[in-house]
């Protein structure tokens, strides 16, 4: 009996000529037990470098042998084998600030917020770093970031003297 037959889901599979899905839909597994998305599954073939630039890459995971790779039909992880190319690109952006506020952070104290908003090619990357002042320095009480699923970014800060 096949795993399929064994997980109810063979007459799904015999149904389906080939699968379809979002690369932000978090369907996949290598475990069963935590689920990923295809943008996350596949990430660590790309280049790791930090700059720009784009190629493309094979991904393939073998059905039998190495490590296991699963998708969930019908609420079930099942184990498959996966056989494609992923083309993919990484850019650079420098945003300068464009928002600066005054508020009162929840209950404490008063600080400068400011933000930038970058328009991604998977949607708006908002973030927020509210500034509060200790002695002659600010610090920043913390980050705030909203994002798209599947936006990656990190964040390079300079030392500015004056």
């Amino acid at each position: 009996m096949s795993e399929a037959e064994e997980l109810g889901v063979s007459d799904v599979m015999r149904e389906r000529e080939s699968i379809t899905f979002d690369m932000n839909t978090k369907c996949w597994s290598f475990n069963r037990t935590h689920s990923l998305s295809f943008f996350t599954l596949v990430r660590d073939f790309v280049v790791q470098d930090q700059g720009e630039g784009s190629g493309e890459v094979n991904v393939s995971f073998d059905l039998k042998t190495g490590t296991p790779l699963y998708y969930m039909i019908e609420g079930r992880f099942l184990r498959i084998g996966l056989k494609c190319k992923v083309i993919w690109k990484r850019s650079i952006s420098i945003n300068p600030i464009s928002i600066m506020t005054y508020e009162q952070l929840d209950h404490g104290p008063l600080a400068w917020v400011i933000g930038l908003i970058h328009e991604s090619p998977v949607g708006p990357v908002e973030m927020k770093m509210p500034l509060v002042k200790e002695g002659d320095a600010y610090r920043i009480s913390h980050l705030q970031i909203d994002s798209p699923e599947g936006a990656e970014f990190s964040i390079t800060m300079n030392k500015v003297r004056s």
